[in-house]
């Protein structure tokens, strides 16, 4: 099966939270949806294959179900790198540059 992705929208502007971020960018796509067009050719996202992060991420072994959806649940700037936290059967933190290339993921719990 192919890696997991991560999708990045690049939004202008600062979010003071999460929730901040998903009305952002909730706003921004209902703007770009009126009229109503194809949204992603409208504002191209970054595609970031996970290679690192299993399938069992999102998977148990030996389950036919998926598992919980993998969420953002925090995204931070440090200067030089994004760093993205995942949440799904485990947590991860995701290092990308400022080019949103895999730099890093490291398991946090």
């Amino acid at each position: 099966m192919a890696p997991l992705l991560l999708y990045i929208h690049d939004y202008p502007g600062h979010a003071s939270s999460m929730d901040d971020a998903e009305k952002k960018a909730l706003r921004s796509t209902a703007e770009l949806n009126d009229p109503p067009r194809e949204v992603d050719v409208a504002r191209p996202a970054h595609t970031v294959p996970l290679t690192g992060l299993s399938l069992d991420f999102v998977h148990a072994p030996g389950n036919a179900i998926f598992g919980p959806q993998p969420r953002v649940i925090d995204v931070r700037w440090d200067g030089q790198h994004w760093l993205v936290t995942l949440k799904a059967r485990w947590t991860e933190t995701i290092t990308l540059d400022a080019g949103y290339y895999l730099e890093s993921m490291k398991t946090v719990e």
